[in-house]
């Protein structure tokens, strides 16, 4: 009985070693379709998309009709920046499950890529019917009506992203942004407030935030917006330019305005379109700061630097004092330029205590200038801060 058993023992063994010395020598199994499509989004989201676009073609090999595979290989193009070549999968991965929803927000961003926004906007609207409570859908519908030009219809996208996820600073900026362009700039302090209290350092939102303070008069707000800015993005030159121009709305702020005007032009080395006005604005800074001699200096660099026949020399050769204001009124041929030359006329002639005269000038500005202008501002500006009332 004993030596039956220690034979049967050995049998097992024996026959257990042959089992895994076989299993040894086998080929591993070939990776399922599903297995590949799985490997291809894990690939896409760490960006490795070469790979990705391997593992999902190769997927497709194995199972022609794979979603998962079809919609990863669309979503792989499209993060690639290749819409086009996104469209066919992910309409085939939409035929096989129009419910599937990943495909149809990437189906109407490749189309809205494509600016062929009706027909991103079909799929984007597909999306919302099968998420209604996804944020990120409604945000991708406005950003495509915003890019369509539908800026009313972007902006109750966005309201309706942020009221299913407020705390999320991008919504807030997108909300902001478009009651920016909808010129309702009292209303879009608010959502870039919030998006910054979300995000301090969201450098858009500091960007547009000043852009609404100075477009409702709230030129000191402005400016200390511009500065949060520039804490951000040091010496950025559009936040020089910011706050130069909104502590010269503010008034009173002189050495703040030719600092930051000189060192716009230090920033861009005199090569900027704005650089012969940024030296304006220096040498106006200058002399609300009571540096009579750093102001003509700067002036004089201008017209060294400046071609005499091009628009604003003559308004800088009128404030350095080597052209009559009767000839820069002439030199101004448009009323562009007249806008311009009769806004620093102004300011000219208020520094120098010719309070008359010079409310002559910020009101034909205010009367006739062009609005868009920073003159224009300028102007009306002053215009308050002597006791009229602008229109």
């Amino acid at each position: 009985m004993v030596r039956r058993w220690v034979l049967s023992l050995f049998a097992i063994a024996t026959a257990a070693a042959i089992s895994v010395e076989a299993q040894a020598t086998q080929t591993p199994a070939a990776p399922s379709a599903a297995t590949l499509a799985a490997d291809g989004v894990r690939l896409a989201g760490e960006r490795r998309y070469d790979l990705a676009i391997q593992a999902f073609q190769r997927a497709l090999v194995l199972e022609p009709d794979l979603v998962m595979a079809h919609a990863g290989l669309g979503m792989t193009y499209l993060g690639l920046g290749r819409p086009t070549e996104a469209l066919e999968p992910l309409r085939r991965a939409i035929y096989l499950d129009p419910a599937h929803v990943s495909s149809q927000l990437n189906l109407g961003i490749s189309l809205s890529t494509l600016r062929r926004f009706d027909e991103a906007i079909i799929h984007l609207e597909n999306a919302r019917r099968l998420r209604p409570s996804d944020p990120r859908v409604h945000d991708t519908i406005g950003n495509a009506l915003n890019n369509s030009g539908r800026v009313e219809e972007a902006l109750a996208s966005y309201l309706e992203a942020r009221r299913l996820s407020p705390e999320a600073p991008t919504l807030n900026f997108n909300v902001g942004l478009m009651l920016m362009r909808l010129s309702r700039f009292e209303e879009a302090i608010e959502p870039f407030e919030t998006a910054l209290r979300l995000n301090p350092k969201h450098d858009n939102a500091q960007f547009h935030l000043s852009h609404a303070y100075n477009r409702t008069g709230r030129f000191e707000a402005s400016v200390d917006s511009w500065t949060a800015l520039l804490v951000l993005r040091p010496d950025l030159p559009e936040a020089l330019q910011g706050r130069a121009w909104n502590a010269l709305y503010a008034g009173n702020r002189g050495g703040v305005v030719a600092a930051d005007a000189m060192r716009f032009l230090d920033r861009v080395a005199w090569k900027h379109e704005s650089a012969p006005f940024m030296a304006i604005v220096a040498s106006l800074g200058y002399r609300q700061a009571g540096d009579i001699p750093a102001a003509e200096a700067i002036l004089d660099d201008a017209i060294a630097r400046g071609k005499a026949e091009a628009w604003p020399s003559p308004v800088i050769r009128y404030l350095r004092g080597r052209q009559s204001l009767e000839e820069l009124l002439a030199a101004a041929d448009t009323n562009d330029r007249r806008t311009e030359a009769r806004g620093y006329a102004g300011l000219d002639l208020l520094l120098r205590g010719k309070v008359a005269d010079a409310r002559q000038h910020f009101e034909w500005v205010r009367d006739y200038g062009n609005r868009r202008f920073l003159e224009y501002t300028l102007a009306v500006a002053e215009l308050r801060r002597i006791g009229i009332q602008a229109q």
